[in-house]
């Protein structure tokens, strides 16, 4: 059965939406669309199974020709202009299935193929969501998607995801046209997003707020990776990088503040809630009133209790740094209103511990993981990618990111007590050596568990051996940049940011996870955390309260 698409997406091998009279991928190509057959073609394919006919080799040519021939009897569309849009998408379309539909976007090779249809076939191709995905770790992305294909050219969220794709696409093809047909696209989203912004109306569209989000993604993006970065300058090259986060979180506020929202809406906020509060932590700042209770934006189940708990995570971190816990210097002299806090902070950290810990134990088993050895090809480059001789396997890749964000909110929390009981060790000689010791431990059993995820989650290990006394075999793709997606390798930016930022890394992960960020700042083309990985490539203080 023919694909039901017009004329002239098929000979350009790219997805067509169907819309008519004009489809909606001409529409943005700006070329002449050769219209939507009005009724599927059958093609017996009986004939070359008995043998009656010789199939031919390569693409369906006798079915695209008859095709072909079915479109030049049909009357010729007339030419409607480039501004006028047209939209046959049913209001009660599914996002799900418009986002489906990029999973077999593809652009061949060709001479005259748009730079825009590269870019976004490339963009599309490498930002695609896996199945399977638990719900607790999906993002806003998809919807930024949808919202592009829907969207007129004009639109805000058109020129957005238009400038994050030609930067990436720029960068990893080293295409310097692309380059600045980016730069062409944020200065023009910027605009429109300010402008929008003046008008309350406006700014609680959901383009406004995906756009947000994507500018902030391409300021990333085009981060100068060559200027040197100081070890004090890390925190404030991240709080200047979330500048647009800071205008998410306004226009989320105006967004609840109106209760005719649709469904669509109502899921946006949540997932781009989501990342507002990973942002947050890796700023070490509290999180907003707004964006406490998971529950009004609709996060249930183990979502909404893991949701709980980083919520206290950012409020710990942030009491932290207010407390300037990360000092090495004595304090004698501290107050006994500030020993007070500490004394709370770590109360409110040994609790937050123990939740997290049953809320592990909580989770069904489909979700959990096996641990295998492992065997490589060898080389050099396979052998530094993998952590020991043991690899962990998932039921996913997004199942090891929702445990790699478990992982890091428990060693935050165990990284804040270890400093805690620091600090009453030098003010007040408070010591707690078995307890220090205890938390020492499993603060290494995390770093272990999340440097044994790695490997699945880059794509360096296959699928569960037949035998459980089998090892794995790991072997390096040729390029990461087309072996491994940018939403699996997003899935591990977030927690390795955190990890290689802290004040006590164990050294025998240290260099593994800076390393590895560096692999994914790549990968996801992110001059941010490729110039926060080089910078961190040197000695921290030791792992120890005492």
């Amino acid at each position: 059965m023919a694909s039901r698409g017009c004329g002239t997406c098929r000979k350009r091998r790219v997805k067509c939406d169907g819309a008519q009279p004009i489809c909606n991928r001409c529409q943005k190509a700006k070329v002449k669309c050769d219209g939507v057959q009005n009724s599927f073609l059958f093609l017996n394919e009986n004939e070359y199974a008995v043998g009656r006919r010789k199939r031919p080799r390569g693409p369906n040519v006798k079915g695209s020709s008859i095709v072909e021939k079915q479109v030049e009897q049909q009357v010729e569309q007339p030419n409607l202009g480039k501004d006028l849009v047209i939209f046959e998408t049913s209001s009660t379309t599914p996002v799900d299935s418009v986002v489906m539909d990029l999973d077999n976007y593809s652009i061949l090779p060709a001479l005259n193929v748009p730079l825009e249809d590269q870019a976004i076939a490339y963009f599309s191709r490498h930002h695609e969501t896996p199945h399977g995905m638990p719900e607790m770790v999906q993002g806003h992305m998809r919807f930024a998607f949808a919202g592009w294909i829907l969207s007129s050219n004009v639109s805000i969220l058109e020129r957005a995801v238009s400038a994050v794709a030609h930067a990436i696409f720029g960068r990893a093809r080293q295409n310097q046209a692309a380059l600045s047909a980016g730069m062409a696209f944020y200065a023009e989203a910027l605009a429109r997003t300010n402008t929008a912004l003046r008008s309350p109306q406006d700014a609680t569209n959901d383009d406004v707020v995906l756009s947000a989000m994507l500018l902030s993604f391409y300021e990333n993006c085009m981060m100068d990776r060559k200027q040197a970065l100081l070890e004090d300058n890390i925190r404030r090259l991240a709080s200047r990088s979330f500048a647009h986060h800071d205008g998410a979180i306004s226009l989320l506020k105006l967004r609840r503040q109106h209760s005719d929202r649709t469904s669509v809406s109502l899921q946006i906020d949540k997932l781009v809630r989501r990342q507002l509060l990973r942002t947050l932590l890796l700023r070490s700042m509290p999180v907003p009133m707004l964006l406490r209770d998971g529950a009004q934006f609709g996060e249930e189940g183990i979502a909404l209790e893991f949701d709980r708990c980083l919520v206290i995570a950012a409020k710990l971190r942030s009491q932290n740094l207010a407390l300037n816990l990360d000092s090495t210097k004595p304090a004698l002299s501290d107050s006994c209103e500030k020993m007070d806090s500490i004394r709370v902070l770590l109360s409110e950290a040994q609790a937050l511990e123990d939740t997290l810990a049953m809320w592990a134990l909580d989770l069904p088993m489909e979700n959990w993981y096996s641990t295998y050895a492992t065997e490589h090809d060898g080389q050099a480059e396979t052998k530094d990618r993998i952590f020991g001789d043991m690899a962990h396997i998932y039921p996913t890749v997004g199942h090891a990111g929702m445990w790699n964000r478990y992982r890091v909110i428990r060693l935050i929390t165990n990284d804040i007590m270890i400093k805690v009981l620091s600090a009453l060790s030098r003010s007040q000689g408070f010591d707690q050596h078995d307890l220090v010791k205890t938390i020492n431990s499993r603060i290494s059993r995390l770093y272990e568990e999340l440097c044994l995820s790695v490997p699945y989650m880059l794509g360096l290990i296959g699928s569960r051996p037949v035998a459980t006394d089998m090892p794995l075999m790991a072997k390096a793709p040729t390029s990461f940049k087309e072996a491994v997606t940018v939403t699996n390798a997003s899935l591990l930016c977030w927690p390795l940011a955190m990890l290689v930022t802290a004040t006590y890394v164990p050294k025998r992960f240290d260099k593994y996870l800076t390393d590895r960020l560096l692999d994914c700042s790549i990968i996801i083309d992110d001059g941010v955390l490729e110039r926060i990985a080089v910078s961190t490539r040197q000695p921290r203080p030791a792992l120890s309260a005492t």
